[in-house]
């Protein structure tokens, strides 16, 4: 069984794994001369088409002008909340599949 089986097992049995990434963050005016950053919850769910998905679930920091600040913050969320610190999104492949499934194993 490979692991994005595996994991579509686990979340069948589990529900959805909870996780947060650091994303680029949309400015405007004069900000948009700088690149910002800020952390987002997402949720890795099995979809109704049978692959496992990272869905955003919402902004869960303020904006940062450092990505190095606005990856604290999601360590920081991540160890609140009992989240996985996982920087994909959308469909997961096999190697990040094992990475979601060992941390969710460890919590």
């Amino acid at each position: 069984m490979n692991n994005i089986d595996q994991l579509a097992d686990y979340i069948r049995v589990r529900g959805p794994i909870l996780s947060v990434r650091v994303s680029s963050a949309q400015a405007s005016g004069r900000g948009k001369q700088y690149a910002y950053f800020g952390a987002v919850r997402y949720q890795i769910v099995l979809t109704k088409r049978g692959t496992v998905s990272a869905i955003p679930q919402g902004r869960a920091s303020s904006d940062r002008r450092s990505f190095r600040l606005a990856g604290k913050d999601a360590d920081d969320i991540a160890a609140r909340e009992g989240r996985i610190r996982f920087d994909g999104r959308g469909p997961l492949d096999e190697e990040s599949a094992e990475y979601v499934l060992s941390a969710a194993q460890r919590r």
